[in-house]
């Protein structure tokens, strides 16, 4: 997405490791156009409270204030983890088309202590709605039967197998993104629906 289209969520994949067993951690997520890694970023998030297996919109980013951090806890042992990390588009400058965006994760612990920011190694290309063949199309399924909160992942081959095209929430999520493109906006209270685009 970027400034000039309606937000739609935008998801990938990130594993943390070096954490310390049975420790909740706090985080969130931001884009930038640079590599240099002076703050989180730009963007919205939609929080995820591992607690309660619940998420919620929120347009502010902070480790301390509630509602504005997603969270996760290690297991006894366990000193790395995989999460899912999301971003909805701003007016920040980052979200303009065709610019290249650099994903940003700010990790700290349960006290909202900064720990570290980190920046992904992949990028991702701002997109915008539209029928050109630089812009993007819209992809939904009303029914697809999938569980509530779980995640889908389209692929541009048969095999599903490397980088995914595009992942997407399986409603509901309990989550309103607010002033959503309409065909994501419609589905985000209809059970077992999810809605995102592909290049």
């Amino acid at each position: 997405s970027s400034t000039s289209a309606f937000p739609i969520p935008v998801f990938a994949r990130v594993t943390f490791t070096n954490l310390t067993p049975n420790t909740t951690y706090r985080y969130n997520t931001g884009l930038a156009t640079d590599a240099v890694l002076t703050s989180t970023g730009g963007g919205f998030n939609i929080h995820y409270n591992a607690n309660d297996d619940s998420y919620i919109y929120a347009a502010g980013k902070s480790l301390t204030n509630a509602g504005e951090f997603s969270t996760f806890s290690t297991l006894p042992g366990q000193t790395s983890r995989s999460v899912w990390i999301n971003l909805v588009t701003s007016t920040n400058a980052a979200f303009q088309e065709g610019g290249t965006i650099f994903w940003r994760v700010a990790l700290g612990d349960n006290n909202g202590n900064l720990i570290n920011r980190f920046q992904l190694s992949q990028t991702s290309v701002a997109l915008r709605m539209g029928t050109l063949p630089t812009q993007a199309t819209g992809v939904a399924d009303d029914n697809s039967q999938l569980t509530e909160k779980n995640y889908v992942l389209l692929y541009d081959n048969t095999a599903g197998s490397g980088r995914p095209v595009a992942v997407a929430l399986i409603q509901r999520s309990g989550a309103t993104v607010s002033g959503a493109e309409s065909f994501f906006a419609t589905r985000q209270t209809m059970p077992s629906s999810w809605a995102t685009f592909i290049p």
